[in-house]
């Protein structure tokens, strides 16, 4: 692709004075015979890619499981780690909103960057030109999402991008190159000091966390958003380890978001340093990290997943897609081949066991008009407490718990599916199930009429049935309990 588009002009005239400040050092040719290419893709969302002290990288989703459903997907991160035998580059892309659009223009970015990385990278003699063509690979980035798109600029996403590389000066001392447009974070943690810092410092508008600052993709007509980029290069000394995250996961390294009194740069110090000191590989490094955002979110999550008005929702976290890369900075990498692919217990709680919802509720499982079949052994599908567990039978469960459950909020919760039935509140009803109303149209001792030839139950908006004494009998002996 040629580098004289008047996109790669326009990229060099942004980072015109960042690349001013990056000196120009002779490096060490990067060997190109030799390369390989880790990424999440195509493996199961949460796997930790890793290698012993090499690297690690993972990728998955905080969103909730709401009514059975993930929210949020597909995944809108994408990511690159790529080894050569004498440098190291990341590549990390944040799709900007939900849906395949915004997926596929960051896919479109890491592949479009990638690739112009590769064609040239074995020519840079200097620093100087290293940045040179981090700069031309986001350009070519923001090419590859337009080339790339299948509709009008209107259904074409835009994303953030994060690019490191590690080269090798003619010192034999590494030297670490960083570029971003948007709100993408990279930290270094210096083993000497035992300290982890930004390398790239926040690109948004206050703490606005919507605004990421700046996008590559059409978001002025066919144009980037160029507002806020950054390019820096930096000493760094072997063993180092270089982390790079989309906003899903250092947003919940943010004292504000966190809700936490603390100076920010200390807080991520406090969180990061600890880990990777105590992390036995750099796998176990990304692990102990994603656990950390995990937890954080639990409750974040769980409200989400329960509450239909969720402006009012106030819980440390931010729930968001998150992608993490952690690599050693080595001179020489050794079995680059090689990596270890595994899933965290985690991933259950994610994406497959509904755990982090604490109660649904499901308005539509006692129809007004219907004809059941009934089910004569069914009961809640998950006792408060072995001591509740329900010993009568009804056609259809009602609620589904799967935590202990206050009784205000029980009773709450309830009102929504008596409603149904038109009961107009618990205080209606008696312990024994009965129910009584001012309507002229309204019988408390109606019963199911039962057809022994279809063996089905007709009930009625105006016809309680026994189903429903049997639960609110159950309810008010949870209540008294």
């Amino acid at each position: 692709m040629s580098k004289d588009t008047p996109y790669h002009l326009l990229f060099r005239k942004a980072f015109k004075k960042d690349l001013g400040e990056i000196p120009k050092l002779p490096i060490d040719m990067v060997d190109t015979k030799q390369l390989a290419i880790h990424s999440a893709e195509r493996k199961k969302p949460a796997t930790i890619v890793s290698r012993d002290q090499s690297f690690g990288l993972t990728s998955f989703s905080l969103y909730p499981i709401v009514e059975g459903k993930k929210q949020g997907e597909p995944n809108a991160d994408s990511l690159k780690f790529i080894q050569f035998a004498n440098c190291s580059i990341g590549i990390i892309a944040d799709g900007c909103g939900w849906g395949f659009r915004s997926k596929k223009a960051s896919s479109n970015a890491v592949s479009g960057c990638w690739e112009s990385i590769r064609s040239s990278i074995g020519k840079c003699k200097t620093t100087r030109e290293i940045a040179t063509l981090l700069v031309d690979s986001m350009a070519s980035a923001h090419l590859s999402i337009l080339l790339n798109s299948d509709s009008s600029l209107l259904e074409t996403g835009t994303t953030t991008l994060l690019i490191s590389i590690i080269v090798t000066l003619r010192t034999q001392q590494p030297y670490a190159l960083v570029i971003s447009i948007g709100d993408c974070q990279a930290f270094l943690y210096s083993h000497e000091i035992e300290h982890t810092d930004s390398i790239i410092g926040d690109n948004r508008k206050g703490t606005a966390t919507y605004d990421c600052g700046g996008v590559i993709g059409p978001a002025e007509g066919k144009n980037p958003s160029l507002r806020h980029v950054e390019l820096k290069g930096r000493y760094v000394k072997e063993n180092d380890i270089l982390l790079m995250m989309t906003d899903g996961f250092h947003d919940n390294f943010d004292p504000d978001i966190c809700r936490i009194t603390s100076d920010k740069e200390n807080y991520v110090n406090s969180i990061i340093s600890p880990i990777i000191k105590q992390s036995v590989s750099i796998g176990d490094c990304v692990q102990q990290l994603s656990e950390h955002i995990i937890n954080l979110t639990d409750k974040l999550a769980e409200l989400h997943s329960t509450l239909k008005r969720r402006s009012c929702i106030v819980s440390p976290g931010k729930l968001d897609h998150s992608t993490l890369l952690v690599y050693n900075i080595s001179l020489h990498n050794i079995d680059i081949s090689n990596e270890d692919c595994y899933v965290p217990n985690y991933y259950f709680k994610l994406y497959e066991n509904p755990s982090r919802i604490s109660i649904s509720v499901n308005k539509h499982l006692l129809p007004t008009t219907t004809h059941l079949k009934p089910k004569l052994n069914e009961s809640l599908s998950q006792p408060i407490t072995p001591s509740l567990t329900p010993h009568f039978q009804f056609s259809t469960p009602v609620l589904t718990l799967s935590k202990p459950t206050s009784p205000r909020r029980l009773r709450a919760l309830s009102r929504e599916s008596l409603r149904a039935l038109s009961c107009k509140s618990i205080s209606e009803c008696n312990p024994n199930g009965q129910c009584f109303s001012s309507s002229p149209s309204y019988s408390p001792n109606l019963s199911p009429k039962h057809t022994e030839e279809s063996k089905q139950v007709t009930t009625s908006s105006n016809s309680p049935t026994e189903p429903y004494h049997s639960f609110v009998q159950f309810f008010m002996q949870h209540q008294q309990n």
